[in-house]
């Protein structure tokens, strides 16, 4: 942008670079206002700010589903759990199981005390982390399956090993016959 501002006649189509510049910075603002609530924001905070956001349906007996987010393998490269399990082979698949602790434990869920602020016949938290892990560990392939297709996506086969559990799971909440 500086460049075209300076030699226009050098970088022709340099205004592009403005849009460029927009997108590129908007996305840095918006990154950091979400670090900023996520790590920032008191947890009582944005429990309540999930319990706005469902109001309405809550107010229109629409009946909410919080889903309790799969174990997490982190944000690099090194953690990603498929990139483990290329470098180790079948024969060495426990070695790339997640921590418990660190991909389920550790990490604030806000929906679990939103939905039991907001009443069980309106909110339902559902949590299937026993289907991902066991006390100390989470697998990354179960039953033959890959868990992850990135460090913080299930794969399609197993989230089809899960529809019956979360089905059970929905009836139990009385959301299904």
């Amino acid at each position: 942008m500086v460049i075209f501002h300076l030699w226009p006649n050098r970088l022709p189509g340099g205004y592009h670079g403005v849009d460029v510049f927009f997108v590129i910075s908007g996305y840095l603002v918006l990154a950091a206002s979400l670090v900023a609530v996520l790590i920032w924001v008191p947890r009582m905070l944005w429990q309540q700010f999930v319990r706005d956001v469902w109001k309405p349906a809550i107010d229109a007996k629409v009946p909410i589903v919080a889903l309790r987010d799969n174990p997490e393998g982190g944000r690099t490269p090194e953690s990603d759990p498929n990139i483990c399990l290329v470098k180790v082979g079948a024969e060495g698949v426990d070695t790339c199981a997640l921590s418990r602790q660190e991909s389920v434990d550790s990490l604030f869920d806000p929906y679990e005390e939103a939905a039991k602020r907001a009443g069980r016949k309106r909110a339902f938290h559902l949590d299937m982390t026993r289907w991902y892990c066991d006390d100390e560990v989470c697998p990354t392939v179960i039953g033959g399956a890959n868990v992850y297709r990135d460090s913080n996506h299930v794969t399609i086969t197993y989230a089809r090993t899960l529809a019956p559990y979360f089905r059970q799971a929905l009836t139990r909440a009385g959301l299904l016959d």
